[in-house]
């Protein structure tokens, strides 16, 4: 049983089937991991994750998901387009494009071990700040995909 659902048991909170069922699905989701890439003075940083279980250990399985850069936090601002800053994702040393190299929206899969990694270039002359992140795509199993990274080139 996975600790939530334990938890939940002991507390009584939870009769024995329903937290073994709580803690079988808790333990189906999986998460996406972000290296925190350091900023950079430059127009090139290597940026990564890696895929984790439930408890955090790394897990070793080809993954797809969407990993895409963004102008702001709340990643709803495409880093494409007119305006400032832009940026591409390509060159992944870890894991593979499946689609979109060299664009700010990519689809990728995993290496074996549930890495990804590549390079995040700024494609515009104004520095600033890129905010990266990943979302589920077809076929993917349950991500939990909150975390995002943000690199800032000067």
């Amino acid at each position: 049983m996975g600790q939530v659902a334990r938890e939940l048991r002991l507390h009584g909170n939870l009769p024995a089937p329903l937290a073994t069922s709580v803690s079988a699905g808790l333990n189906d989701i999986l998460n996406v991991k972000m290296t925190d890439a350091a900023d950079v003075a430059g127009t090139t940083q290597t940026v990564s994750f890696q895929i984790t279980d439930f408890e955090s250990r790394d897990f070793a399985a080809e993954v797809v998901l969407e990993f895409a850069v963004f102008r702001d936090a709340d990643l709803s601002t495409p880093a494409t387009g007119a305006g400032s800053p832009n940026g591409t994702l390509g060159t992944a040393t870890k894991g593979s494009f499946v689609a979109g190299e060299g664009t700010a929206a990519t689809l990728v899969k995993t290496d074996t071990n549930g890495a990804f990694e590549c390079t995040l270039t700024l494609t515009t002359g104004t520095p600033g700040t890129l905010f990266i992140g990943c979302r589920p795509s077809f076929k993917s199993p349950m991500l939990d995909c909150r975390e995002f990274d943000s690199v800032s080139f000067t």
